[in-house]
């Protein structure tokens, strides 16, 4: 469509070319016929005429010649101008490549920047809940203050009640107490013939053989334990009860071992008496263990060792917690400690495998064994 609108007067010359090439040839043709035609052809014309007319026809050829050195110097030309639109149409197609191409990058431009607006608005709206988390939070914390508060003002508002029933109960016991002294003292002796003795060793014989009325001294167990209470505040604070003496610890004894021991003899089947074969100079000592076990100063900073040897050379079994509670429990008894409220099952197994570790470390530090743990030495 380019070529027929813009370039269609190149296409008319290049057909005007064309057909003066071929006038041009012609008339190259008749020459050649004029200039080799036979006498007969020619008649009886002298040679002058001839002479005349091949000058002539050399001088028409000469002009034709040149007619057509610059027809055809134009038509070189022409071919020029006729590849210059071609190219001239090849660099449109790659400008129309350029401009599709300049569209597509356009187009990308502005989805990448309505990208960008979202991510911008994206990241606003993180950074809003990311404060609205951080104020979800603060609101978390002060509810929980605000739980605790509560829980410590209910127990001292319970504990302020149980003291003022406490101090009511015992008004009322006072006043029981003095009505009932006062009761007795006014009953009669001679209606049942006894001595009232007030030192308070016959007051069962009383209450027993009086004819006092029951609701009087008719007290519930709670009644009871209020008086056991004001009794118990009443000691007076030098009675200080002494504490449950201690068992005694056990310490290390020497086991006695001959140096000369038997030796085995597989080639005879029977054990040789008296050899020469000696102990070695090992202290084995007897007794619940060599020292008491825990955590001592030499050793404290074995823990982080432990607990690397823990993770790669111990076998621990699953579901075993039960006999973690068993060794806590005989622990705590027998070295008559309290027990606790609550009980970390995987703090108290690494600190009793520390225990164990500590002891296996320091037996082979010193170089001794003893006779009643499982514990290798070579840890």
């Amino acid at each position: 469509m380019f070529r027929e609108t813009c370039f269609g007067p190149y296409l008319d010359l290049k057909e005007t070319l064309i057909q003066a090439q071929l006038i041009h040839q012609l008339l190259l043709r008749q020459v050649n016929l004029m200039i080799t035609a036979p006498k007969s052809l020619v008649g009886d014309e002298s040679s002058s005429k001839l002479k005349k007319k091949k000058i002539r026809y050399s001088e028409s050829n000469e002009d034709i010649l040149k007619r057509l050195a610059e027809i055809e110097v134009k038509l070189q030309s022409n071919e020029e101008i006729l590849k210059r639109p071609a190219e001239i149409e090849a660099k449109v197609e790659s400008n129309d490549i350029i401009l599709k191409r300049l569209t597509d990058i356009e187009s990308k431009i502005q989805s990448n920047e309505e990208i960008q607006n979202r991510l911008a608005e994206l990241e606003m709206k993180v950074q809003s809940n990311i404060q609205i988390e951080k104020q979800i939070k603060e609101l978390e914390e002060k509810v929980q203050s605000n739980e605790k508060i509560l829980e410590r003002v209910a127990n001292v508002e319970s504990k302020v009640n149980d003291l003022q029933k406490l101090k009511n109960d015992a008004e009322n016991v006072a006043n029981d107490t003095m009505d009932l002294k006062k009761n007795l003292t006014d009953c009669p002796s001679f209606s049942l013939d006894i001595e009232f003795d007030m030192t308070g060793k016959s007051i069962e014989g009383l209450a027993e053989t009086s004819s006092i009325d029951e609701d009087i001294i008719n007290f519930n167990e709670e009644d009871w334990k209020i008086v056991d209470d004001v009794a118990a505040h009443s000691l007076t604070d030098d009675e200080v009860t002494t504490d449950a003496p201690l068992k005694r610890q056990k310490k290390p004894a020497a086991l006695l071992q001959s140096l000369w021991v038997n030796q085995y003899d597989s080639a005879v089947g029977i054990s040789t008496v008296g050899t020469s074969t000696v102990r070695t100079t090992k202290r084995v000592l007897k007794g619940t263990s060599a020292f008491k076990v825990g955590l001592f100063s030499p050793c404290g900073s074995d823990v982080e060792a432990f607990e690397s040897w823990y993770k790669q050379g111990l076998v621990t079994k699953k579901n075993g917690d039960c006999e973690i509670y068993v060794i806590k429990y005989a622990e705590y008894f027998i070295n008559l400690k309290k027990m606790p409220k609550t009980f970390n099952i995987a703090q108290v197994r690494k600190h009793l495998a520390t225990q164990l570790y500590v002891y296996a470390k320091r037996k082979q530090v010193e170089n001794y064994d003893t006779d009643n743990d499982w514990v290798p030495k070579d840890v």
